[in-house]
């Protein structure tokens, strides 16, 4: 199955939106922000580098709220799409070089999980659910003809299992 052009368009423009959020709402809270380069984007898989009033910089993944079904009239800010596989068949964004993963919860508001407390979090709920597939919870979930693989995770659960920091 191939991603239309106009699906395509419209996702990165919602990213490039949150990514804007983001930016406005650190910079509001005092964190210095550096957008990253065309490479870092692609390939390392984080968006933007903050410093925080402590000096310490940090590479962050900024994700947008998502539907569940591409069908969806509006997007579920309860449940969060984690990429294990990306479209072309290399590690997802979960897996890259960011030290944050920063997910757009509400209007104006942010959460910020650690990328690595993510993973390991995210590998025990699928050996947990004994590598399923299909588009529950924690079920491994590709489209068709596609090689990326997706986990659909709740927001509660993240809250409730590791820690973490609104920005708003």
């Amino acid at each position: 199955m191939h991603v239309s052009e106009q699906r395509l368009t419209e996702s990165l423009n919602v990213g490039n939106e949150a990514e804007i959020h983001f930016k406005n709402i650190i910079v509001s809270n005092g964190f210095k922000w550096k957008k990253s380069n065309t490479y870092e984007n692609k390939n390392l898989h984080f968006d933007c580098r903050i410093k925080d009033e402590k000096g310490v910089i940090y590479k962050v993944e900024v994700k947008a709220q998502k539907k569940i079904n591409s069908t969806d009239e509006f997007t579920s800010p309860n449940d969060i799409w984690l990429e294990l596989t990306g479209i072309e068949g290399y590690k997802g964004w979960i897996y890259g070089e960011a030290d944050l993963l920063s997910f757009d919860i509400a209007n104006n508001e942010f959460i910020l999980v650690k990328r690595e407390d993510i993973v390991k979090f995210i590998e025990k709920k699928i050996l947990e659910n004994g590598y399923k597939t299909g588009k529950k919870h924690y079920e491994i979930y590709n489209w068709p003809g596609r090689k990326d693989k997706l986990v659909l995770s709740k927001l509660e659960d993240i809250k409730n299992e590791m820690i973490y920091r609104i920005v708003k």
